[in-house]
């Protein structure tokens, strides 16, 4: 050991350079296994989607609807666990499920008030909770399409007018997250189970400031162009 040290302080730098070569090759292992993770669980959702979509049986309501409420809650298990990916998943299969109770006009007309309801209720939350993931995930443009989903059965939602206004806010569409904003504070004030309104809050000061300097901006370019 005392060997090594003194070699080792005889040429400092070349030994650090050695373990810099180390220490990158092991990161470009450790990327490398990841990315062959990531393909295999691709492949592996590919073959999932398939076998779902292969799944045709006329189950009842109560039979269908077991299995989206079962994915709903291993994906809010998941997700509370940290697997977000996963969770992400859970919520598409719980979606997929919940499309074949009621596929045709004629079946959705079927259903009781009830069953109506509940079908509702369960689309609404897996799309905002998908949204979710996808915010955790940062891709934005799923958490757009996730929250479109949602207004489109509640256009009042006030989580889903929320979390795709803080995506609109990262892509820099301040215009369009500042309505949302807005149309969640009337939303949230009306239900206090919803987004809590000073997280709103929060995020329209920001979204108020971004705007504020686009237009000194574009004031002050406009200035000196006629100044000129």
């Amino acid at each position: 050991d005392a060997l090594d040290a003194r070699v080792r302080g005889l040429a400092p730098a070349y030994f650090e350079a050695v373990a810099a070569d180390k220490r990158r090759a092991e990161a470009e292992l450790e990327r490398e296994a990841a990315a062959a993770r990531v393909d295999d669980d691709d492949d592996a959702d590919a073959q999932h989607d398939d076998k779902l979509a292969a799944d045709t049986r006329k189950l009842k309501f109560a039979d269908r609807f077991r299995l989206v409420q079962k994915n709903k809650n291993e994906g809010a298990e998941l997700f509370k666990g940290g697997n977000v990916l996963h969770a992400a998943r859970r919520y598409k299969d719980a979606l997929a499920h919940a499309a074949k109770i009621a596929p045709t006009a004629d079946a959705a007309e079927a259903l009781t008030d009830d069953q109506r309801r509940d079908l509702k209720r369960a689309k609404i939350d897996c799309n905002v909770n998908m949204a979710l993931c996808w915010s955790k995930l940062a891709n934005l443009e799923q958490v757009l399409k996730s929250c479109d989903e949602a207004l489109a059965l509640e256009p009042t939602h006030a989580k889903a007018l929320y979390r795709r206004a803080a995506a609109l806010e990262q892509l820099k569409r301040f215009d369009d997250a500042k309505r949302d904003i807005r149309a969640a504070l009337d939303a949230a004030s009306d239900d206090a189970d919803d987004e809590p309104p000073k997280a709103l809050l929060a995020l329209q000061k920001r979204v108020d400031a971004q705007i504020a300097r686009q237009k000194k901006k574009e004031k002050d370019m406009w200035g000196k162009a006629f100044a000129s």
